[in-house]
């Protein structure tokens, strides 16, 4: 589980059961069982869900809700492996680990919840995917590409507006990702496209105007900060990372801004 054929520890999280429907927040009894069940059937025993857990989980594991616990235990079980999410945990607490252990393990449960099956249901999609992959399968064999039935609509009709209003609706929920991978090198441009002039008047960076684009919108629709994920390359991580600091941040907060690798 990862990104871009990276194992990503924090983003490797979901996986569904062949029976169950629910997740393991909302049913945490039905996924333990189906677990156990899967183990049964491909290792010929049933491992414990709360067997070898990393010592810094042990120690914490009483401050989280108890489908909260069940989750990690199911994550550190050797069926789905993931134990590797708690392994740094250190076993002497204070306020700001505890912070961050409840923070990953929210954001756990929230994906767990988001994903059909749960994480449960996310890691045995990966694996299969993965296993398919090593052998050649092609998850596209048989699929047809067709045209997508749509809707057009012309700028200025009462059906464009109407539509539009309910886009505008949506806009304080949202989430924003950049790709920035890339050099502007094809565009005579010796450092990363982000740093490109936009126009030569005031010579505004495109990462300055993408910034002020989503604090505009954010000041008209939104109740809360807007995120913005910038996603970066061996080359351009650390130019992004002195832009944003030297720039502090164009004016956003930078704990709205995530930048992956």
């Amino acid at each position: 589980m990862g990104k871009k054929g990276k194992r990503s520890k924090k983003s490797s999280k979901k996986v569904t059961t062949k029976n169950a429907t629910a997740n393991t927040a909302t049913a945490p009894a039905t996924i333990v069982n189906e677990v156990v069940k899967q183990a049964a059937t491909s290792n010929g025993s049933a491992p414990k869900a709360d067997s070898g857990l990393p010592p810094g989980l042990e120690a914490s594991l009483s401050s989280f809700t108890p489908q909260q616990q069940i989750l990690c235990k199911l994550l550190c079980s050797p069926l789905l492996n993931q134990r590797h999410l708690f392994e740094h945990w250190p076993i002497t607490s204070t306020n700001k680990t505890d912070k961050e252990k409840n923070q990953l393990v929210s954001q756990l449960e929230s994906m767990d919840k988001a994903y059909p099956n749960g994480l449960v249901g996310y890691i045995k999609n990966a694996k299969d995917l993965l296993e398919k992959s090593k052998k050649g399968v092609n998850p596209l064999d048989g699929w047809k590409p067709s045209v997508p039935t749509g809707e057009a609509f012309e700028i200025g009709t009462k059906e464009f507006d109407d539509v539009e209003s309910i886009g505008r609706e949506e806009l304080g929920r949202v989430g924003f990702v950049l790709v920035a991978g890339g050099l502007g090198e094809r565009l005579g441009y010796g450092d990363i496209k982000i740093g490109l002039p936009t126009e030569m008047t005031t010579e505004t960076k495109y990462i300055q105007m993408y910034i002020e684009y989503i604090l505009a919108l954010q000041n008209k629709y939104a109740n809360t900060k807007l995120p913005l994920c910038i996603m970066t390359s061996n080359d351009t991580i650390a130019g992004t990372k002195k832009i944003l600091t030297e720039n502090k941040y164009f004016g956003m907060d930078e704990s709205q801004i995530t930048i992956v690798q």
